[in-house]
């Protein structure tokens, strides 16, 4: 199966991400990799979204062509 990549980290972006990944692989790009690595660590998006945990299935990235690759 190919996954959802939703490109954007932003409130909106982390929401569909969360969203798809309940129901298919998925990967969230985050242009700022700081913030990749802490939704990668904390599972929340702690700039838009602390209070909301993300599905550890989830797959974040800040590198583009990773989040593409297979979408």
């Amino acid at each position: 199966m190919r996954r959802v990549a939703v490109i954007g980290a932003g409130s909106w972006g982390t929401t569909v991400a969360a969203m798809a990944a309940m129901a298919a692989p998925t990967i969230l790009w985050a242009r700022r990799p700081e913030l990749a690595d802490a939704i990668r660590r904390t599972h929340t998006n702690p700039d838009y979204l602390p209070e909301f945990t993300l599905p550890e299935t989830l797959e974040v990235t800040s590198e583009l062509e990773e989040a593409v690759a297979g979408a």
